[in-house]
């Protein structure tokens, strides 16, 4: 059987999550007229039938019920609710975990509404948190009848670039044009989506995450919750740019803003956002009961028999067809079924050719194109041996500020492409002068290398957990946190990095205590790597320096500068510097998981010239991608809602920019993550 292509996460298992979410809910019957309960009865044959359609294509979803109630009691305003029946939103509801695991990471910080972990009160948190760093300014919005005034059209071309599979986009586009049921007959859905739908909420954030990074370019803050927003400023000026910013994205999408939810004012004049009053320094949540739910003024009868049996035989799909994926050796490391973007992408293949095709990347092997992706889905481009790009796709890439780093077959790093462009020279105008302040400097070296040994110490003590102790594991420690003390008290950054080496030589005689490979351990060695372990672990800290470095120039921030590592030519030094902290929970993790498993053998290497170190061969070097992707797109700690590693990354970059603009003390990552706060 072939499975849709983009469905093929969708299983038994999340169906039965999803049923247990609409059953909790429960909620109306729709247009079949059957209740949460009566479906009950029936789930352990309607969730496996339900599966079946969705893998043969087959499936399809039944008219909206309108349902109209008051907004509140005898206000004479009305919402109208669009009611899925029982089994699409069961369906729904799967796919929209799904899509919450493609799109989440992708979301920015300041979108608030309908994210788990987010909400009103952290909302309140942030406004309260710029308002103190000097934001006296806001523009107060609202977007008109947002869910009633989505363009179909629009949605549809922003599907088209989202990376997602194209049965996925099938079932959005027919679910978002799902003829309403008046309970008297069939009306076309024109624009907007459900209120009413279990997938409205995320795609109603995903059709305005291009929204948010506009206005996340301009000198404001943005806050969102769904469609009421504001934006934080320092000036009336920078708030009226917002404005004009605002109002024209939205005109472009087919969207406007409420004339009379919209306008500018100071915190002395004092606003009302999400219920709560701000005025100066004063923030008002006033206490209120549970409000009364609105009387229900009208709701469709259910579609009768006849009406509901024409319907199904009009829509069913008596040969469905199934995607076929086009042959060919793949040239590149894939994303993780689940992943937000594919912010990497890997071409390794002797002989493939990146191209550019519209605004989308693809890659060439062999005349077979073996991926095909939106530019503005990729974050970074790695090319490793003989591998082309056209100038196009070069364009393609600068015009998208994606980084292209060029590696010799074996991995080693030659040089790279980048866009060159500042775009915020007063931030890089403060890592300038925190750079010229040695105290600072200082402070920020110590941190960073105390939370890499401290990370290190964690992690040998993980091992030990699982293995035998020894006393040259016990060793090892003891010296580390010797090394800890004696860091946080360092005089001058010599002295900082002398106690980072010692500590990391400790680790590696501790860490390696525990290596099963075939391979002989002779101690870190470096540039060039003798020998495979030392290979291993110079190849990831070059794949990790890079995904800083791409994180690093998203945030507009000089990669040369940073407060550890001195400055030289072609340096990376601020991206050295931000690395340490996740080298031993990042790369000898995962080093050790993979010699540990005997993905790799001492034929698996090649000794390039004679005093050039190993490296590994090209098939080997695809294995190690494969898995690097595997690690980076995984959670950082097995508990709920610990994000990805790579996100993990990305949130330090924007910490530090916190740190340089003075709104937050410096808290380099701590192993194992356990819920800190971000």
């Amino acid at each position: 059987m072939e499975i849709s292509q983009g469905l093929q996460d969708l299983d038994e298992r999340l169906l039965e999550q999803a049923w247990a979410r609409v059953r909790d809910n429960e909620g109306s019957f729709g247009v079949d007229g059957v209740s949460v309960w009566q479906f009950e009865k029936q789930v352990p044959s309607l969730l496996p039938e339900l599966l079946g359609q969705l893998q043969d294509g087959s499936y399809f979803g039944l008219p909206l019920r309108k349902v109209q109630i008051e907004k509140k009691p005898g206000s004479g305003q009305y919402r109208t609710l669009l009611i899925p029946c029982v089994r699409d939103r069961v369906v729904q509801t799967a796919v929209a975990r799904l899509l919450n695991r493609e799109w989440e990471d992708s979301f920015l910080e300041s979108s608030y509404a309908y994210r788990h972990g987010r909400g009103v009160n952290l909302a309140i948190q942030e406004i309260i948190r710029y308002r103190d760093a000097g934001y006296g300014w806001v523009l107060d919005a609202d977007i008109s009848a947002y869910f009633d005034s989505i363009s179909h059209t629009a949605l549809e071309r922003k599907l088209s670039g989202s990376g997602i599979g194209a049965g996925l986009q099938r079932l959005i586009r027919e679910w978002v044009k799902s003829p309403v049921w008046n309970g008297h007959e069939l009306q076309p859905m024109k624009r907007g989506i459900a209120q009413g739908s279990p997938l409205s909420p995320i795609v109603a954030n995903f059709f305005l995450s291009e929204f948010d990074l506009d206005l996340a370019e301009g000198q404001g803050r943005l806050v969102r919750y769904a469609d009421d927003f504001i934006v934080l400023a320092k000036t009336r000026e920078v708030a009226e740019g917002a404005l004009k910013k605002a109002k024209e994205w939205l005109e472009k999408e087919g969207l406007h803003l409420h004339p009379g939810k919209t306008s500018i004012v100071s915190f002395e004049e004092g606003f009302r956002y999400l219920g709560v009053q701000f005025r100066a320094r004063e923030v008002m949540i006033p206490w209120r009961p549970t409000a009364p739910t609105g009387r229900i003024v009208s709701a469709a009868r259910k579609m009768p028999q006849a009406e509901l049996r024409r319907y199904r035989k009009a829509h069913t799909k008596s040969e469905p067809k199934a995607v076929k994926a086009r042959a060919g050796r793949p040239a590149v490391a894939r994303r993780e079924k689940g992943a937000e973007t594919m912010p990497v992408l890997y071409v390794t293949q002797p002989g493939s050719v990146l191209r550019k095709s519209g605004e989308r990347l693809i890659v060439e092997s062999e005349d077979h194109v073996v991926l095909d992706v939106p530019a503005r889905q990729v974050e970074s481009v790695l090319l490793f041996g003989n591998v082309q790009i056209t100038t196009q796709a070069l364009s393609e890439a600068l015009d998208h500020s994606i980084p292209v780093s060029f590696h010799t077959r074996h991995g080693r790093f030659r040089g790279k492409v980048s866009d060159g462009l500042n775009r915020n020279v007063l931030l890089r105008m403060a890592q300038y002068r925190r750079h010229e302040d040695a105290a600072w400097s200082l402070g920020m070296a110590r941190r960073s290398v105390a939370s890499k040994i401290a990370n290190g110490i964690e992690v040998l003590e993980r091992y030990e957990e699982r293995e035998t102790e020894t006393d040259l594991t016990r060793a090892a420690r003891g010296v580390m946190r010797e090394q800890h003390q004696l860091v946080e008290s360092a005089a001058d950054l010599e002295a900082v990095m002398g106690h980072e080496g010692a500590a990391a030589a400790q680790f590696f005689e501790g860490l390696m205590r525990f290596q099963k490979g075939p391979f002989e351990w002779k101690g870190r060695k470096k540039h060039p790597a003798p020998d495979p372990l030392n290979g291993l672990l110079s190849f990831g800290y070059t794949l990790l320096m890079q995904e800083l470095l791409a994180a690093i120039e998203v945030a507009d921030l000089d990669s040369g500068i940073g407060f550890l590592h001195q400055i030289e030519s072609n340096r990376p030094s601020l991206a050295l510097d931000l690395m340490e902290p996740f080298r031993h929970p990042v790369v000898d993790r995962l080093v050790l998981s993979m010699v540990n498993r005997q993905m790799f053998r001492v034929d698996d290497f090649a000794e390039v010239e004679e005093g050039e170190g190993v490296h590994l061969k090209p098939d080997s070097l695809r294995r190690f991608l494969e898995e690097y992707e595997k690690w980076m797109l995984g959670p950082v700690a097995k508990v709920e809602g610990a994000p990805m590693l790579r996100s993990l990354i990305r949130k330090e970059i924007a910490a530090y920019v916190e740190v340089l603009r003075d709104e937050a003390e410096w808290r380099p990552f701590a192993f194992p993550w356990k819920g800190q706060k971000d």
